[in-house]
């Protein structure tokens, strides 16, 4: 995408679709954004984009023509991480979302834009977006290997795909990952015409846990 685009076609968001949200989950909305833009999500980047798009929430007290730094550092260091929505560090300036901080964007994105909070459709979004995740994994080349039986092909970068992960990420964030796709894995495994992949994802989220000190090498 074009970059002086994206951030000329940038529009606030009305304040009664966002006003009673969490800047934890705010954030991740705006992390998500860069990311499908395919721009940086560093802090300038996030902090120009989350003021642009929610003002009211990232406005300096007493000078709202100016982003509020210290709240969005507070909002990803203190909030998001702990959350566990996203990872990243300032040292690094590079964020990225987890599995479970994209479910909340995306969910949180669509009710934004769709102007509406009905519950029930909340509730589809979701199982929607654990779908979309599950899947994911079945479209890694970790998972087509796993599938063929040619398991010592397997390595790394095949894992880190899988779990949607960059190769970079450091292990608590992979097994957090882990954790939580095997979750949605079981979840979804409850709707009839996804029971059977699911239960394929599930088969090869358990086997890189049993031999998760091998893959990592």
């Amino acid at each position: 995408m074009d970059r002086k685009k994206f951030w000329k076609d940038l529009k606030p968001y009305k304040l009664e679709l966002y006003q009673g949200e969490a800047l934890a989950k705010l954030t991740t909305v705006g992390i998500l954004k860069l990311h499908n833009a395919e721009i940086d999500a560093n802090f300038e980047n996030i902090t120009v984009l989350l003021y642009k798009l929610f003002p009211e929430k990232y406005s300096l007290v007493g000078f709202p023509e100016f982003p509020d730094t210290l709240r969005v550092n507070r909002a990803m260091t203190s909030h998001c991480i702990t959350a566990g929505y996203i990872d990243g560090t300032l040292k690094r300036n590079s964020y990225f979302l987890t599995p479970k901080g994209r479910i909340v964007a995306e969910d949180l994105l669509d009710q934004i834009e769709s102007g509406t909070t009905s519950q029930r459709k909340r509730s589809d979004l979701k199982q929607s977006k654990y779908i979309r995740l599950v899947k994911g994994v079945s479209d890694t080349t970790g998972f087509e290997k796993f599938s063929a039986k040619h398991l010592k092909e397997i390595k790394k970068f095949d894992v880190c795909e899988s779990l949607h992960c960059t190769i970079d990420a450091d292990e608590e964030h992979l097994k957090r990952n882990l954790e939580t796709l095997t979750q949605h894995a079981n979840n979804t495994k409850k709707i009839s015409n996804f029971a059977v992949i699911s239960e394929s994802v599930l088969e090869y989220l358990q086997y890189i846990e049993s031999n998760w000190e091998e893959l990592m090498k």
